[in-house]
Formats: C-alpha cells, structure tokens, sequence
C-alpha cells in the first residue's frame, strides 16, 4: 500500500555531508605531569619519575610538540634546584634545543653521579630477607637495588641474571631453601630460581596451615572430652551428701523404750 507522502521517511543520499558541528567532541583524557624531581634524588626515585614523565608524554602526545615547549614541560616537572642543575652544571639553557631524550639521560648521569655506587653495591650484597617477610617482598627490594647498580658493565643479562641469582641465595632465610638452591643445576635460568622459592614458601605455608588446624581440633577434642568425664563424675557423686540419720535403737538389748537412759 502507497504511504502518504508525510510518512515517508526521508533518505540521505550518497554524496551528501554530515554536518559535524553537531556532533560532540570527544573528551581528552585527563594527563597530570609527574611529581617534581629534586635534586638530591636516589636512583631508584630517578627510575619511578621517569616511569611517571613517560606516561605523561604520552598522554599529552608530547612528540607532537615542538622541541622547544617539550623542553618547558621537562623543566616544570623539576624542582627549582634541579632545574638550577640542568642549567649551570649540565649545560642544558632554557632556550635550548637538546632534545628531550638527551636530556633525560644527562639527568640520569647526574642522579647517579651523587650517589656512591660503592655504597649502592653494598647495599644489595648485604640485602637480606627480614624475619616474616614474604619471599615476593624480599624479591622486590633486591630487585630494585640491583637496578641501582651497575652490575654489568657490558650491561650483559646473562651477568645481570647471575648476580641476581647470587643475591637470592645469599639473602634468603630458609635453610632448607638454601640448600635446594645449590642442588640446583648451574644453567638453572633466574625464572627456574624464582619458582622454586616460590613454590617451597607456598607447600611451607600450607604445611604450617594444616599443622594449625590438626592442633586447633585435637585441643578442641580434649576439651570436650575433659568436660565429659567432670560432667560423668559430678552425676555419680552427689554434689552434697547428707548425714545419716541417728538411730534411737538401743545397740546392746535392740530395745527403743528407755531411749537415752542406760541399757539395763
């Protein structure tokens, strides 16, 4: 059946354009520069700001930039004093066209330079696993300071993975851990160490957590049992025992008449 020509629904054609002014943009996410970088930053603080000043850079799409406001976002995201630094001791002007990258590892050099790798390396040789503390955490804190080290100059992974290595087995706890370590074969991989700590503290913690259990219902068990045998012995005896009744009966003649007067 023919519609009338009011209902029928109009038809845009091929070449015709979407007006676009109606539509609504497409909010950008919102990016939040980095904590300032001070000057007397660690090593392992230098790592985390620029894990934060990439994301950013990403974010903001700061490539797209030309190189001299890249460098107005790098400098604010340092303190005054670090800025002070980039300036006057690492050659690097406000009106500078280094880029970004250059400048970044200029910053890393710095960071580095003030604090004693000598000191740094001690720090993770001495690194020991604490008393209570979970393999993971004791795994977290080598592994961060060993990225505050150079432990290979050739920066070489299969010398990193050894030293690393080494680190475990001198820091952790577990005796009986130690020595399934140094049972192990030597192209056992770090990947091969790390699950064999893993998986001995996990069967250590589900031991322990069965012993508990075992101990909380054999406790348990005794105490119902001890109140058992008190309740059994409280019904047998009486809790208050009357005397026993006296007797008027004479014991000599087995007569009652002369009562408490002498049998004859």
């Amino acid at each position: 059946q023919q519609q009338p020509a009011s209902q029928l629904t109009a038809v845009a054609q091929p070449n015709q354009t979407v007006d676009t002014s109606r539509v609504p943009p497409i909010p950008k996410a919102a990016a939040q520069l980095p904590s300032p970088l001070q000057s007397d930053a660690t090593p392992q603080r230098f790592r985390e700001w620029r894990h934060e000043w990439s994301d950013y850079a990403t974010m903001v799409d700061l490539a797209s930039l030309p190189q001299t406001k890249q460098l107005i976002q790098l400098r604010i995201s340092l303190t005054s004093d670090m800025r002070r630094v980039l300036e006057h001791k690492l050659d690097v002007a406000p009106d500078s066209i280094v880029e970004v990258d250059t400048v970044l590892e200029k910053l890393q050099t710095h960071v580095k330079s003030i604090n004693n790798e000598a000191l740094r390396r001690k720090a993770f040789s001495k690194c020991q696993q604490m008393e209570g503390e979970t393999f993971d955490d004791f795994w977290i804190r080598l592994k961060l300071l060993s990225q505050e080290v150079d432990l290979c100059k050739i920066r070489n992974q299969t010398c990193i993975d050894e030293w690393t290595k080494h680190g475990i087995l001198m820091g952790i706890r577990d005796e009986e851990l130690t020595q399934k370590l140094v049972e192990m074969d030597a192209s056992a991989t770090l990947r091969d160490v790390l699950e064999k700590c893993r998986s001995h503290e996990s069967t250590k913690s589900a031991s322990s957590a069965l012993r508990d259990t075992a101990k909380t219902c054999a406790v348990s068990q005794y105490k119902k049992d001890k109140k058992a045998a008190h309740k059994e012995k409280s019904g047998n005896t009486p809790s208050t025992s009357a005397p026993p009744a006296l007797s008027d009966k004479c014991d000599c003649c087995g007569g009652r008449t002369h009562g408490k007067k002498p049998c004859w």
